[in-house]
């Protein structure tokens, strides 16, 4: 894993600065306390000199905690403090992706007067995860009453001691030259974990030209700074890791099938047409379970990188439970993250998306049915940046969708038949509604939450044109069946802005509605918030049941 921690570094005093050259004139020294400016500045004004006992140590995780020594060189008359916190290392301190690796908030330590030793504990999470050994780094900065010595940072190593298999793809033949077909030799790598019970396969730094490999569950595909690259003219069901032909079947969730710190390049240029969905099966993560079984595949995608993708970056079909956490998306057609399928769960966290030929942001529509003959999903989606692409989600039967810090550019659309959606602290455009987005669709139970709205326009010289924030259906005249009633759509404080290419010709307004019986009790609620300039009114003038509250 990749550190995400935001560590509190010590800044090198001024007079430390000044005296490093003339530590330079030491010969020796004071062995893990020794440091050159501030043991000067020691010498000088006769105080200790702080550090860790040693620079590094290890354990297996499933000790409950790793203690940490820091001394003095000499017990002090006066209380010292020194701040210590987290400064690197591979170890998750976040509950996301595959999970939360330690827990150690930045703190102080103090040595009262005639003391010369204080710990620091790092809680280990014992997470039962197939993972390579990871690493937390711990900076000592500020001390009071002390100066820093040599061994300012310490490097605690936690053991995996879960894992049957720890293997490199090259030691089954796979070369990682960007020339060689290496599927045959990833696929016997993949073979021979899953016989032993599971494990870590790594791919060390290189790139690898893979057609398609069966993945499995409870192993993970690690491979930082590793490229896999798919070849020319694959066609359109190349899925450059699928689990579709080795298909996870059970009643209990599968053990973790996680991939992290890969790059996948779905080589989109030399694929032949696909910006007509002529490859649109073609995905380079393809995550599927069984609908038969109760069970779901339980995934992980952490740290990777989705290029040139002809369909989905990540997608994620029927009884899946997903976490896809810190990656990011470039020029992938379909979309960075997809999930199609009834009865999974998918957590979106830190996910990023953006693209010059192929606008790229994430798609749910969910149309394939899961255990129970389902089409329901739970979705959660946190501190999203969807850079040029759309925001398209498309939930079903209860279906239960959140959010977070969502910043998302033109096109939006909701559809929420009979589920309901919560979205707060986000930023969204909204461009003009065409049959392909801009819309909210059948919203039986949406609000947003301190949410900002801006209209765009994005086609220069159009007049005339309705923009609104929210054009909702409350249902189609066309539909079968019974129309929808007690529909809500609600704003809570949230901001809606005319964004500065709609032109002066065109009618703004912040909401308009389908004509509809009111009988039906469907209402748009707009609770506080800001109506900056620039709009005709706040209501199209239809608007059936639309309401405005201070």
């Amino acid at each position: 894993m990749s550190g995400h921690e935001n560590g509190v570094l010590g800044r090198t005093s001024t007079r430390s600065i000044l005296t490093a050259s003339a530590a330079l004139l030491l010969v020796g020294g004071a062995g893990w306390m020794a440091s050159a400016g501030p043991r000067i500045a020691a010498a000088e004004s006769g105080a200790p000199v702080v550090g860790f006992a040693s620079a590094a140590g290890s354990g297996p995780e499933s000790e409950a905690a790793a203690v940490v020594t820091v001394r003095l060189s000499e017990a002090a008359a006066q209380r010292v403090t020194v701040r210590y916190a987290v400064s690197g290392g591979t170890a998750h301190a976040v509950p996301h992706g595959s999970g939360q690796d330690y827990t150690l908030p930045a703190g102080t330590l103090t040595f009262p007067a005639g003391t010369t030793t204080r710990t620091i504990r790092i809680a280990i999470a014992n997470d039962g995860i197939n993972e390579t050994d990871e690493t937390v780094s711990i900076q000592l900065s500020a001390p009071a009453g002390a100066a820093l010595g040599r061994n300012t940072v310490y490097t605690q190593t936690i053991v995996d001691d879960d894992r049957r298999a720890l293997v490199s793809v090259r030691d089954f033949g796979a070369r990682g030259d960007g020339t060689a077909d290496d599927t045959p030799a990833i696929q016997r790598a993949i073979e021979s974990v899953y016989a032993r019970g599971g494990g870590v396969i790594v791919f060390p730094r290189g790139t690898y030209r893979v057609t398609s490999v069966n993945i499995r569950e409870g192993i993970t595909y690690e491979g930082f700074g590793a490229v896999i690259t798919r070849p020319p003219m694959q066609g359109k069901w190349a899925r450059t890791f699928t689990t579709e032909r080795v298909l996870y079947s059970g009643d209990a969730d599968s053990r973790p099938l996680i991939i992290r710190g890969l790059t996948f390049d779905g080589n989109s240029a030399s694929q032949g047409p696909y910006q007509q969905h002529q490859l649109e099966q073609a995905h380079l993560v393809f995550l599927y379970g069984d609908p038969a079984r109760r069970g779901r595949l339980r995934a992980v995608v952490e740290d990777c990188h989705l290029r040139n993708g002809v369909a989905d970056g990540i997608s994620v079909s029927t009884n899946v439970a997903a976490r896809v956490y810190n990656c990011d998306a470039v020029d992938v057609f379909r979309g960075g993250f997809v999930l199609t399928g009834g009865y999974s769960r998918a957590d979106v966290h830190t996910f990023t998306t953006r693209g010059t030929r192929d606008a790229t942001g994430i798609d749910v529509e969910v149309d394939g049915r899961g255990f129970g003959n389902t089409l329901k999903v739970e979705l959660n989606l946190t501190r999203l940046r969807l850079l040029a692409g759309d925001f398209d989600i498309g939930v079903h039967e209860g279906s239960i969708v959140t959010g977070q810090d969502i910043v998302a550019k033109a096109p939006f659309f909701l559809y929420a038949e009979n589920s309901t959606v919560r979205l707060r602290d986000c930023d969204f455009e909204v461009g003009y509604p065409d049959s392909f987005g801009n819309r909210i669709v059948y919203p039986k139970d949406v609000t947003f939450t301190d949410c900002t709205f801006t209209t765009r326009e994005r086609v220069a010289g159009e007049a005339n044109r309705g923009m609104r924030i929210a054009d909702v259906y409350w249902n189609f005249d066309w539909a079968q069946g019974p129309r929808r009633t007690r529909q809500s759509l609600t704003f809570n404080n949230c901001r809606f802005v005319v964004g500065e290419d709609v032109e002066p010709a065109d009618a703004v307004y912040v909401a308009s509605t389908t004509i509809d019986d009111p009988a039906h009790a469907n209402v748009v609620t707009i609770n506080g918030g800001t109506v900056g300039p620039g709009f005709d009114a706040v209501f199209a003038p239809v608007c059936t049941r639309c309401v405005r509250n201070p």
